[in-house]
């Protein structure tokens, strides 16, 4: 019955919450008072508010926090139903709590979230519309504080108290229209409060038709009943997690918008193919100005915008602030599910289209990757939706590839694997089993399944992506090189070093002739050259290859790029494996905070950093702060790999001897033992 909260607090007392009070909030006595005992009296530490979509879960979620807001020092709404749009908000609430640096990201926001909050009892966490328990689990602290949830999913039996919400009492829902619409009397408030099944949600979309339009609940009525008719005589009706008052209701706000304004109207479907969750308006705004006209030259304007957003919200079609918008999922659901199947690829296909255009990644280059962070929840929805009606799907699978890229530059490994896994069978269906386009997906994905140790997996990419690309380049052009410079890196990481040299060296001559001496990418092979002729034990070979790649770098794409850090790391591990470990610290420390700075905290390449840091401080009798950034290289990676992947077991044995040094048997017995463990795990499944 108001527009859905969308941001994070975290402020002394008086704590203000993200959205105004709603002045229409009626009835829910009985739940916000079991509520306030369960937290108070009872001492329970976790509530859940389900229901289905429509019955009111987050305005009773909103009005609790705005009753209790005096009995805590933090309150943070956390929107939860998209993980990457609830990974935002947790960082921001990390900035706000100012418990880590703002590049920080995942894991190491998460912990030290927890940490600082499970020190304190006067916080209050709202995850709203959370799809099951795992869904928020890694984001729970402990201590004293209290978490309430909102769901659709009834499933929390375990999690904490459940509250089933149902619809509004009949007073409760005739005390609403007469807030909502002002002088009305009993008997029609209570013939349409009965029509529309007493729903909140119902209610305000009638509403806000009664109000715009300037009608009477009698006139409404008649709309509604005609409609009822129109719709069994057709033999439609609603699907999904709403009720048929909603889908009623709903169908028509958006006959009297197609009245009022179409191409607003049109705005709706649009948005309806992406996450119903949280778009900044600038993003909105351009992702809108890659719309076909009218919309582009409408919509791409701030003030016209402006103008459909708050027609939008007079609807209730989609909640709105001055920073960002959101459609209700039920609402996003019900606009997808009523449009004729032809309309229905139509406008998947000019959100996807949108979403092609607006999301950009280019790992080259830092410019827009913070974009790239506001379009992927959106993007995504485009691409799921456009797979599922079997809509442009070349278009869908080049879509999907730059989001692989972007979770891979990410460290979103897994995520990132079956983005392209499926981008590689959209591309197959679009163009055939033998078309290059499939060669740039499958060389994607070998990068991954590299970077997670599955080798063989990565070397048959690589191989099959050479295959398509010779047959379609020739044997010397960049994209053979490229390739061949990754398959390179699989033969090196397999034991087959001197093979990789000569491939490395032959990619290296291909990238100068066709981009010259000083392009990024002649710096990147000879960065991986550099690498295996330390491998070969030329040390002095690796040092000048590494320079020269470093120079090439920062002049090409400029000193804090994350593959100078890598580079810069390579300098550092060649100069303390041949004993000059003070001449190493500086570029191992500046690999650090430029990948810290570029990638967040707990990326993978922050984990190798940390790794030779710790090889430094052991190897300088500095044991016990080797210990805390082998121990910060292990977490970083388990969040990235999971507990049981091969890859792990470097560090584990980094990790182990060093404890075993501080005389921490126990803990040292641990890490062997795990190693094991994934030992024998990894020989079962091969």
């Amino acid at each position: 019955m108001q527009d859905t909260p969308s941001a994070s607090v975290s402020v002394p007392n008086p704590v203000p919450l993200p959205q105004a009070r709603n002045r229409n909030f009626v009835g829910r006595q009985r739940v916000l008072q079991a509520m306030h005992r369960s937290f108070r009296a009872d001492g329970q530490l976790a509530q859940v508010i389900h229901g289905t979509g429509g019955v009111g879960k987050t305005q009773v979620a909103l009005e609790y926090a705005y009753r209790e807001r005096e009995q805590y020092r933090t309150i943070a709404w956390l929107p939860a139903s998209e993980p990457n749009t609830l990974a935002v908000h947790y960082r921001r609430l990390a900035e706000r709590l100012g418990v880590t640096e703002r590049d920080a990201l995942f894991e190491e926001t998460r912990q030290a979230v927890k940490e600082a909050l499970s020190r304190r009892s006067d916080w209050l966490l709202i995850f709203d519309d959370a799809p099951a328990p795992d869904a928020i689990a890694p984001y729970l602290p402990g201590g004293g504080g209290h978490v309430l949830v909102t769901s659709r999913n009834a499933g929390w039996q375990q999690f904490g108290v459940p509250f089933c919400l149902r619809v509004l009492e009949r007073a409760e829902a005739i005390e609403f229209l007469k807030r909502r619409l002002g002088a009305v009397t009993e008997t029609p408030a209570a013939t349409l409060a009965q029509a529309l099944g007493d729903l909140p949600l119902s209610l305000e979309q009638a509403s806000c038709i009664i109000s715009e339009a300037g009608i009477s609940i009698e006139e409404y009525l008649r709309r509604y009943e005609n409609l009822w008719a129109e719709l069994l005589q057709s033999g439609r009706s609603s699907s999904g997690d709403y009720p048929d008052t909603v889908a009623m209701t709903w169908e028509l706000a958006c006959r009297e918008l197609e009245n009022w304004d179409a191409e607003v109207s049109g705005l709706t479907k649009i948005l309806a193919f992406l996450a119903p969750v949280e778009m900044p308006r600038p993003f909105l705004q351009r992702a809108l100005g890659h719309l076909p006209v009218p919309f582009s030259t409408r919509f791409g304007a701030g003030p016209a915008l402006d103008r459909a957003v708050d027609l939008l919200r007079r609807f209730s079609l989609l909640a709105a602030d001055e920073r960002a918008v959101s459609v209700h999922p039920s609402v996003a659901a019900l606009t997808r599910d009523r449009l004729p199947a032809e309309q229905h690829r139509n406008w998947c296909s000019a959100a996807l289209g949108m979403m092609a255009l607006a999301f950009h990644f280019e790992a080259d280059s830092t410019v827009g990757w913070s974009e790239c962070a506001e379009a992927l929840p959106h993007a995504l929805a485009a691409s799921k939706h456009a797979e599922a009606a079997g809509v442009v799907p070349d278009t869908t699978a080049k879509l999907l590839n730059q989001i692989g890229e972007y979770l891979t530059h990410l460290g979103r490994l897994e995520q990132a694997r079956q983005t392209f896994e499926l981008s590689l069978v959209l591309t197959e269906k679009a163009h055939g089993a033998n078309d290059r386009r499939r060669a740039a997906v499958i060389n994607n994905l070998g990068r991954v399944l590299k970077r997670v140790g599955e080798l063989e997996q990565a070397r048959a990419c690589f191989e099959e992506a050479l295959v398509l690309d010779q047959a379609s380049y020739g044997d010397a052009h960049p994209h053979v090189a490229e390739v061949v410079n990754n398959y390179a890196t699989v033969l090196h990481q397999s034991g087959d070093v001197e093979l990789a040299l000569r491939q490395f060296e032959w990619a290296l001559e291909v990238c100068r002739s066709s981009y010259g001496d000083d392009h990024i990418k002649v710096a990147i092979v000879t960065n991986n050259l550099g690498y295996t002729r330390a491998t070969i034990g030329d040390p002095q070979g690796a040092l000048e290859a590494f320079n020269a790649a470093l120079a090439t770098a920062e002049a090409s794409v400029g000193p804090n790029h994350p593959i100078v850090a890598s580079i810069l790391t390579n300098i550092g591990a060649v100069l303390r494996r041949t004993g000059r470990a003070d001449a190493a610290k500086a570029p191992l420390e500046r690999a650090a905070t430029i990948h810290r700075a570029a990638l967040g905290a707990a990326h993978p390449e922050i984990a190798r950093n940390f790794a030779h840091l710790g090889h430094l401080h052991q190897q300088r009798g500095e044991v016990e702060l080797a210990t805390r950034y082998f121990q910060r290289a292990l977490q970083i990676d388990e969040s990235t790999l999971g507990e049981s992947n091969a890859g792990l077991i470097p560090r584990l044995d980094d990790l182990g001897k060093c404890l075993k040094q501080m005389n921490e048997i126990d803990a040292s017995t641990a890490c062997f033992e795990r190693i094991a463990q994934i030992r024998r795990a990894t020989q079962s499944v091969a």
